[in-house]
């Protein structure tokens, strides 16, 4: 008999939350299959995040349970963990994928004109306070990569590189920068973890949370069938 489902919401800072992922101990089940937003929406997020915006609630599901998951996400891999009890992402896809991506994209990462490449390269006009992809990967001193906020080493070589393209404009920019930095390591977002239960308690779960449920019901059929791993297309809440 499987352990009845334990539901508790918390408010975490959003670094928190995609370090979880980086270390595997975060998963993206394949049931969620391809991504889907389009550049705006991407845009539209990192917006949000920045006016202070909630950007809705987050459905984990921490249990013993497999879920056949991604291995890799965009162009970063997700490592596997030695941790029994893995979460996955049940709701908040699209929304967590956009943030962990654009945030944690190395230095060195592939910047084509393909659009599974460049679409994750983001960007922040310091001077416009606009969110903008970016062009290349040696952008204009006054764009800031958003893969350099979170990292103290990377944001220090964007500052050192504003320094060197802009002297005379830098120190403000580099203020800007910092504020900007701090804005998005300090936002905090709104989970709802569910630890235990089974995969149909769980998907029955959120198709009540998203009435009429329609964009669930080929989950649902799965998990009644035993076989929730096929990879459906699931975009509502997102």
């Amino acid at each position: 008999m499987s352990e009845a489902p334990i539901i508790k919401t918390e408010n975490v800072l959003l670094e928190q939350l995609l370090n979880e992922i980086s270390c595997g101990e975060l998963r993206v089940p394949k049931f969620h299959g391809s991504y889907l937003w389009k550049h705006m929406d991407m845009l539209t997020l990192f917006d949000s995040i920045y006016k202070g915006y909630p950007i809705g609630n987050l459905l984990l599901w921490t249990s013993l349970e497999p879920i056949e998951s991604f291995v890799k996400v965009g162009l970063l891999s997700i490592p596997q963990t030695q941790k029994r009890r893995i979460a996955y992402i049940i709701e908040g896809y699209h929304r967590l994928l956009t943030l962990f991506v654009s945030l944690f994209q190395f230095p060195n990462a592939v910047f084509e004109s393909q659009q599974e490449a460049w679409r994750w390269w983001i960007g922040f006009d310091l001077n416009e306070q606009i969110f903008v992809h970016v062009p290349n990967s040696d952008p204009e001193a006054h764009l800031l990569p958003l893969r350099a906020v979170l990292r103290t080493v990377d944001f220090l070589d964007a500052t050192r590189k504003i320094q060197q393209k802009s002297p005379e404009t830098a120190s403000a920019l580099i203020k800007k920068a910092e504020l900007f930095s701090q804005k998005i390591k300090l936002y905090k977002v709104i989970i709802t973890r569910i630890r235990g239960g089974t995969f149909n308690q769980v998907i029955e779960m959120v198709s009540r949370l998203n009435k009429p449920g329609q964009n669930f019901a080929l989950l649902q059929n799965q998990s009644k069938s035993g076989n929730p791993c096929k990879p459906v297309e699931i975009i509502k809440n997102q």
